[in-house]
């Protein structure tokens, strides 16, 4: 989708009909799937469901469990950018062990913080931020964890990240009081 969208916004600034089109199909790509409503923030919603329509075809089972206030103070396309971050690198480097397919996802606040938490079995041995995990190491991979990071400093929070027992969990806490839209 991000790449529609980069598509979308070239269209859009040269003035090209092809626009309506993309638009189309881009609403198309919902149509007959179930969409669940997990927050108040629309965009966070329309996140959360394409990444549980993509882990179910990857063969995962994507368990979410959100409990936020109404109240969220941090900017919305930071808060995307991190939980499409988390997410695309479990569905990345998950693997399914002993018939367990679960990515769990929790996204909750509590006394003015934001916590994010996610985890999954993996075979990566080890995660060092900045650094790509992939097999391929082109300079377009192993920043999503930067960008994670650098957000989660700019609301007075931080990213803790490990793989222990074949399991990684990354976790982001972040100050809910810190406005910066």
């Amino acid at each position: 989708i991000k790449h529609k969208l980069y598509n979308l916004r070239d269209y859009i600034d040269n003035r090209d009909i092809r626009a309506i089109d993309l638009i189309n199909e881009l609403c198309d790509i919902y149509k007959g799937k179930e969409l669940y409503k997990y927050t108040e923030i629309n965009a966070v919603d329309a996140l959360l469901n394409v990444k549980k329509n993509k882990a179910k075809e990857k063969g995962f089972d994507l368990d979410y469990y959100v409990k936020i206030d109404n109240d969220i103070h941090v900017n919305v396309m930071d808060m995307c950018m991190m939980i499409g971050n988390i997410l695309d690198n479990a569905l990345e480097h998950g693997v399914i062990r002993m018939g367990d397919n679960k990515i769990k996802f929790s996204f909750c606040t509590h006394n003015n913080l934001i916590n994010i938490v996610c985890t999954n079995y993996t075979d990566v041995k080890y995660v060092e931020i900045g650094k790509s995990t992939k097999e391929n190491k082109d300079k377009t991979h192993g920043y999503g964890l930067v960008k994670i990071e650098e957000i989660a400093k700019k609301y007075d929070g931080n990213l803790m990240c490990e793989v222990k027992n074949g399991v990684f969990e990354i976790s982001v806490l972040i100050n809910n009081c810190i406005s910066l839209h």
